[in-house]
Order: structure tokens, then C-alpha cells, then sequence
């Protein structure tokens, strides 16, 4: 496994994976440096099942919401965004960077499935959590933009003025 994880960090993914099939011990760190060799390689199909079983033997419980992030990104990419979403709620308290990355990935989920209430709501929660003011302009901006799709278009004002009132 130790070879394969060599491999995986020099971006050597095809000598990761041929090095993964001769391992015989299939934990919970295989199945995710697996799954994680697939994500870099795009083949989130082949990651996702990779994704499920590393969740299912995670030792822990932030090696568990490490998985189920990895596993709702794959489904984001190959357009399941309900599934994406349903993944991603079975997170359990998320330490600080997590839950950021996760209001984040909920935000750009809602926005691709045309949740747009839900996505201008999650970008207005990014923004409260970003201390750098380009982070925060970005999700204000997304916000609106997200009000402005849903024809909310007061709400999406709201939010411009706050952005304009930061700058």
C-alpha cells in the first residue's frame, strides 16, 4: 500500500493502480487511495464504489466524512446532484475547514440543480464564514447571482448592496 500511496503523491496514477491490484489487505485505506486515484483520473464511476466502501470501513468518524466528501464530489461530477446532496448530509460534525468546504459544495450543488433558493442561501453562509474579503465578495456575488436565476430579484439586490458595501 505504502508503494501505491508513492506512486498515487508523484502523480504516477496508472503505477498506483497496477501496484493496487497486487495489494491483498483491502481496508479502508485502499478503498480510498483507489477511489482517490480514480477521482484524479476523472473516472468518478470507478471512484464511487471505491468511495461507498471506504465510508463503510473508515475507522473513524472524520475518516468517514473524509469519504462521504470524496464520494459526493464524484457524484457532483457525474451530475447526480440530488445523490451528491444526500451523501453529503450524512456528514456528522464536521471540524471548521469541512464544514466550510461543505457550504460551499452544498452552494454549487443547489446552483447545478437549479435550487437556486437554496444555493443563494448556502453562498450567503459561505460568506459569513470566509475571513478573506475576496472569499467573501466571491460568495456574495454568487449569492445574488443565485437570487437573480430564481427570479428573487429583491433578494439578489439585498445581497449586491452588501457586496457594494463591503468594497
Amino acid at each position: 500500500l505504502f508503494l501505491a500511496e508513492s506512486a498515487y503523491l508523484k502523480n504516477e496514477y496508472t503505477s498506483a493502480l497496477e501496484i493496487l491490484e497486487k495489494v491483498r489487505e483491502q481496508g479502508y485505506a485502499f478503498f480510498q487511495l483507489k477511489g482517490q486515484v480514480y477521482f484524479d483520473t476523472r473516472q468518478y464511476a470507478d471512484a464511487k464504489p471505491f468511495f461507498e466502501k471506504a465510508a463503510a470501513a473508515a475507522p473513524a468518524p472524520d475518516q468517514r466524512n473524509n469519504s462521504l466528501f470524496d464520494l459526493a464530489q464524484a457524484l457532483f461530477n457525474l451530475k447526480s446532484y440530488d445523490e451528491a446532496a444526500s451523501v453529503a448530509a450524512k456528514i456528522e460534525n464536521p471540524a471548521k475547514t469541512v464544514k466550510t468546504n461543505l457550504d460551499e459544495f452544498y452552494a454549487k450543488t443547489f446552483m447545478a440543480a437549479g435550487k437556486f433558493k437554496e444555493a443563494a442561501e448556502k453562498y450567503a453562509d459561505v460568506s459569513k464564514l470566509k475571513r478573506d474579503s475576496t472569499d467573501k465578495t466571491a460568495a456574495l456575488y454568487f449569492s445574488a447571482l443565485a437570487f437573480q436565476r430564481g427570479d428573487m430579484n429583491e433578494d439578489a439586490k439585498q445581497q449586491l448592496e452588501r457586496l457594494f458595501a463591503m468594497n
